[in-house]
């Protein structure tokens, strides 16, 4: 639906002041000297009205997230776009922002979050240039572009909720009862350690006895928290990111049906041989560095609680872990009293059974 342009001089922005121009499901009015405003009207598949109940701007800046709540006229939305606006509500970030979502929940839809987009007068990348466009999307192809001064009108669909699965497989294409599925609507993990910052909870659940979850239905990207013993999901169609404890994917979820893939780490008990100069070597731990970990707790006792306090080599040499996992780790090594490293090894390119003779020098 477009409005047509009103009388010369109008400053309510459902109006032209200046001459206008239709592009796609946009009209942008041309002006000077004045705020550069995007009004959005919210509507259904059909046209009809929706009323929206909570709109917010998701603001991302490195190691920091905030949020602001917008006010609607319940059907439609004023953004005003200048630098001012945000920056005299987000001061210290506003230069070094990286992203900005516009999120809009309406009762009987579902939940959108709009691409990211960088407000006017920022940098994002604080070597790059100063924004002077801002290019706002959504799902479904709606978009605006606005330069300084513009005043816009677009409108942004809102649809009915449709049935969301997760079909979890294993690697042999066997459903996997028991999964513990957290899922939230995502917007940053912006930080060193890629911890999420910005994420909001949905729901939580088990897979049945199908490996199937049903989750809420929305026009967002996903992050999906997926817990089960030894487990971890494979990339399909998303980012895969691992934490020490909870492997996570993020993606969009398009299809009524979504399956996700879950490898099953391989059991292999670990036996080793520990000497120096052909003589056996007591008391060393072995330890180790997860893989896929970005930062924090990463590193310690291979054998993590499993079977009891980590387990040391004996007068022997001899050291053995029952329940080990070469794929949790992307190095294992000893140490000195000092904390020096003796030795190190990738256990993914160990035999698959058979001692593991370590000769420390």
């Amino acid at each position: 639906m477009f409005l047509p342009a009103g009388k010369r001089g109008r400053r309510n922005s459902l109006y032209c002041p200046m001459p206008a121009i239709v592009l796609g499901a946009m009209l942008i009015c041309a002006s000077r000297a004045q705020s550069t405003e995007l009004r959005l009207l919210f509507r259904d598949e059909t046209g009809a009205p929706v009323r929206v109940s909570k709109a917010e701007l998701l603001l991302v800046a490195w190691g920091t997230t905030d949020r602001i709540e917008l006010k609607t006229n319940e059907t439609s939305l004023l953004l005003l776009l200048d630098p001012e606006w945000l920056r005299s509500r987000w001061p210290d970030p506003f230069q070094e922002q990286e992203k900005v979502y516009l999120y809009l929940q309406a009762p009987g839809y579902v939940a959108m979050r709009s691409d990211s987009f960088l407000w006017l007068g920022a940098h994002g990348d604080p070597f790059g240039d100063m924004v002077e466009s801002v290019k706002l999307s959504f799902p479904g192809g709606r978009r605006a572009t606005l330069q300084p001064g513009d005043n816009a009108l677009l409108e942004v669909i809102f649809r009915k909720p449709v049935p969301r699965y997760l079909r979890i497989l294993d690697d042999d294409r066997n459903l996997i009862s028991g999964v513990r599925v957290s899922s939230y609507m995502f917007w940053s993990r912006s930080n060193h350690c890629g911890v999420p910052s910005g994420a909001d909870r949905l729901q939580r659940s088990l897979s049945d006895g199908e490996g199937r979850v049903q989750l809420p239905d929305g026009d967002f990207e996903y992050m999906l928290e997926l817990e089960k013993d030894f487990y971890y999901p494979r990339a399909q169609g998303g980012s895969y990111h691992v934490t020490p404890d909870i492997p996570r994917l993020f993606l969009n979820l398009e299809a009524e049906e979504t399956t996700i893939i879950m490898h099953r780490l391989e059991l292999r008990p670990l036996e080793m041989r520990v000497t120096r100069n052909g003589e056996p070597v007591a008391g060393l731990m072995l330890c180790g560095m997860l893989a896929g970990c970005p930062c924090g707790a990463c590193s310690g006792g291979v054998a993590r609680g499993r079977s009891g306090p980590d387990p040391t080599s004996d007068r022997e040499g001899n050291l053995l872990i029952p329940e080990f996992y070469s794929e949790e780790w992307e190095r294992v090594y000893f140490l000195d009293k000092d904390g020096k490293i003796l030795w190190e090894a990738d256990p993914q390119k160990w035999p698959k059974t058979g001692t593991i003779h370590v000769e420390l020098k």
